[in-house]
Parts: structure tokens; C-alpha cells; sequence
């Protein structure tokens, strides 16, 4: 198992263990979505640290689209700013900007991961991951996360399943995945 494949591994078992803890406490179980950005930060900047000789131009664009999520987290935007700057900011849309920001970098890091490796992906494949993408914008449309976290992975299991920069798509799709049940479940 390399280290990336440990961390994955390590951060959901974690995280649903302190889901199944507050569910024998209080029977409601709920993981600590708003950590999932500065946890999959922490994952690319350890990959990126370990993998320094073999930097690719999408893993930097991955790393740039986890800091602008970063950024739009509720953890830190309550704990930086007041109430008066946090509306303020939410009337003109700086975090709404932020979030598509992050979000055109993901698929920047996706369709530079196809530019840059010698295997060829359909065009319709292409457009889908970007429709998805832009559609996961939409309230009613948000599991469309889970999809733009798994065409990566499943294109990098088939063409080239040695590759390690998976894992930090595999990290992604655990942490949306687990987003998209609480809000599923808060519905």
C-alpha cells in the first residue's frame, strides 16, 4: 500500500468512526463534512511533497481548486470573519465566485490530466465531465459531486492503473461521497 492509498484509507475510516461514535452517543450519525476541504488539502499537499520530483501541471490545478474550496469553507470564513463581513461578502457573491472558481480548476486539472498523459478519452466524455460539472452548481443537481469525482478515477483505472495521483480523486469522491449523504439526509 503506498502512503497516498494509506491516507485515503486512514481519513474515511476515521471519519466514519467519529460518525458511528456520535451515533452510539446521541443515535444521529453525522461526519465533520465542513474538515473535508482542509483534510483533502492536507492529502495534496502530502502527495505533492512526496511526489515533488514528478509535480504534473493538473496536480498543481488540483491543489489550486482544494485551496479556493478552502476558502469557501464555512469553518474558516466563521472563524476569520464577523457576521457583518460574512453577509456582506454573501450579497455580492465572493463565495459563490470562490466555488466556481474551484470548481473550473477541478475540471482544468481533469482536462489537463488527459492532455498530459498518452492515453485518449473521448470527446463526449469530455463535454459530459464538464456539463456535470457546471450542473453540480445547481441545488437540486448537487450529487452530480460524485460523478465529477468518479470519471477521473474510472479513466484512471483503465488506462493507467498504476498511476498514484488517483488517490487524491479516490480521496474526493470518499469525502463527497460522504457530503452528499448529509445533505441528502437533511432533505
Amino acid at each position: 500500500m503506498i502512503r497516498a492509498q494509506k491516507f485515503v484509507f486512514l481519513t474515511v475510516l476515521t471519519f466514519l468512526m467519529y460518525g458511528f461514535g456520535l451515533f452510539l452517543d446521541v443515535d444521529f450519525f453525522i461526519v465533520p463534512f465542513p474538515l473535508f476541504d482542509f483534510v483533502l488539502l492536507w492529502g495534496i499537499v502530502r502527495y505533492l511533497l512526496e511526489y515533488y520530483k514528478s509535480i504534473q501541471s493538473y496536480h498543481v490545478l488540483f491543489l489550486i481548486a482544494v485551496i479556493f474550496s478552502v476558502l469557501t469553507n464555512q469553518v474558516l470564513i466563521s472563524s476569520v470573519l464577523s457576521n457583518a463581513q460574512i453577509a456582506n461578502y454573501s450579497n455580492i457573491g465572493i463565495f459563490d465566485i470562490s466555488r466556481c472558481i474551484a470548481l473550473f480548476f477541478y475540471v482544468l486539472s481533469f482536462l489537463m490530466l488527459i492532455r498530459n498523459s498518452d492515453f485518449y478519452v473521448p470527446w463526449y466524455l469530455t463535454l459530459l465531465y464538464v456539463i456535470l460539472s457546471i450542473g453540480s452548481l445547481f441545488g437540486s443537481l448537487f450529487w452530480a459531486l460524485l460523478l465529477i469525482s468518479l470519471m477521473p478515477i474510472i479513466i484512471l483505472e483503465v488506462k493507467a492503473p498504476k498511476a498514484t495521483f488517483k488517490w487524491m480523486w479516490y480521496l474526493k469522491l470518499a469525502l463527497d461521497f460522504m457530503t452528499v449523504l448529509m445533505l441528502l439526509h437533511t432533505k
